[in-house]
């Protein structure tokens, strides 16, 4: 710890440029990180020998790999084992989820994606390259893109995909969501579709949230999604004593009637339209009046609260002792809120 305090007191002294001193801090600490990490990594592949030779495997050699990751390249040995009648295998890639001859982690190729949902893959480049410690090209960008897409869709094409569930879980209260995220490429628009299904939503704090038993669909094609989930919640639920609660932007494809198919057969199904998409309707709507007065606008508010409250029958409980305990009500208000109009 004393060399390494050492070192930037050393770099910080070094540099009279504010800027040029912060870069040689950033990459002192990036190359600090990736020594750490593989010496990290090969002590761990030490300490994995005596687990894999109890499974009959037999240590062959040792290669080197090196892997991008969200803190830049890394580079490490590991060892490679043999087995008569099975594959070969190099566990330390397993534990830590590197997959055979892909060169990003799955951490970086997250980050990526994420920020090439609201950029062209130049763009995208351009902030990885600018605010990471590795650079790509954003002809790497749309590739890894592909890439994602196909190995969903080889992921939701699994048949054994449900073996290992046994019974059907029934619970009270289901919530179902779906939207688009728009990839813009150099030549065309790719589209992800995404479907995403959890049993409640818990508040952490005042901004952050956590799904519970959450999982997601996605798929370049949104036929391909919505059949993934649909066979998922015939294959983990039982739906006739639940709730369904969804949430979407009502535009094609996106509608009630898509996740009626989805759901099936079910107790009761309430769809939403999301606050953001419901603003934008009313405004579209109330358009002629620019400088709407606050009592029509509470009066909006009023009106959306009671038609809620007598479709759902909260009066009468209908709703209420289900979502016990889950958070949808209990942030209606909140919603309500939002509504800028």
């Amino acid at each position: 710890m004393e060399s390494i305090i050492a070192d930037i007191v050393k770099i910080i002294k070094s540099e009279n440029n504010v800027i040029a001193r912060e870069k040689a801090l950033m990459c002192y600490f990036f190359d600090l990180i990736r020594e750490l990490m593989t010496a990290a990594l090969e002590e761990v592949d030490a300490g994995l020998v005596e687990e894999t030779k109890k499974q009959g495997y037999q240590i062959e050699k040792k290669n080197k790999r090196s892997v991008v990751t969200a803190f830049g390249e890394i580079s490490y040995w590991r060892r490679r084992y043999v087995c008569p009648g099975k594959k070969a295998q190099y566990p330390l890639d397993k534990l830590m989820g590197y997959d055979k001859y892909k060169r990003y982690s799955v951490l970086a190729v997250k980050d990526i994606l994420q920020v090439s949902a609201v950029a062209t893959y130049r763009n995208t480049a351009l902030a990885v390259n600018t605010l990471s410690c590795f650079n790509i090209s954003h002809s790497q960008v749309g590739k890894l893109i592909v890439q994602a897409g196909k190995q969903i869709k080889a992921q939701q094409q699994s048949e054994e995909r449900y073996d290992g569930i046994a019974q059907k879980k029934k619970v009270p209260v289901l919530y179902l969501e779906d939207d688009g995220v728009v990839i813009k490429g150099t030549k065309k628009r790719l589209e992800f579709h995404r479907y995403q299904v959890c049993e409640d939503i818990i508040n952490l704090s005042k901004t952050r949230r956590k799904r519970v038993q959450a999982k997601e669909f996605v798929s370049l094609s949104r036929l391909d999604a919505l059949q993934e989930i649909k066979a998922y919640l015939a294959n983990a639920y039982d739906l006739s004593d639940t709730l369904i609660i969804s949430n979407a932007d009502g535009g094609a494809g996106y509608a009630k009637k898509d996740f009626d198919e989805i759901v099936g057969y079910c107790k009761q199904h309430e769809h939403f339209l999301d606050v953001f998409h419901l603003n934008k309707k009313i405004k579209d709507r109330l358009g002629f009046m620019p400088a709407m007065p606050s009592k029509l606008k509470g009066a909006v508010r009023a009106s959306l609260r009671k038609t809620h409250e007598a479709h759902l029958g909260i009066h009468h409980g209908a709703i209420e002792s289900l979502t016990a305990g889950h958070s949808y009500l209990n942030d209606f208000s909140r919603k309500l809120s939002q509504i800028n109009i």
